[in-house]
């Protein structure tokens, strides 16, 4: 394996992180949300449903965007949007 091999490996393993840590981040908060949102059962799942859902939004947006105009295109969109949500969420207050 290459210089670019390795770039690509420690790419793609630095966007899984970001993916895992966002599912397990949710999954802990939820918790604490229930009690003090005052939640539902189903509210707090359909909190965690919309988190999956967007993901899957995501997915499916950046594979027809890599589709159109190439791989490199649709993961710099993705890791881009995932920034900018990510800084985003983490600036709301509430």
């Amino acid at each position: 394996y290459g210089r670019y091999q390795m770039y690509l490996l420690c790419f793609a393993g630095a966007t899984q992180l970001a993916d895992a840590t966002e599912l397990i981040t949710i999954s802990f908060l939820t918790r604490e949300l229930r009690g003090d949102w005052n939640l539902s059962q189903t509210e707090a799942a359909l909190l965690q449903l919309s988190v999956l859902f967007g993901m899957g939004v995501g997915a499916v947006s950046c594979g027809i965007l890599s589709d159109r105009f190439g791989r490199r295109m649709g993961s710099a969109f993705a890791v881009m949007f995932t920034a900018l949500f990510g800084v985003a969420s983490s600036m709301a207050v509430g």
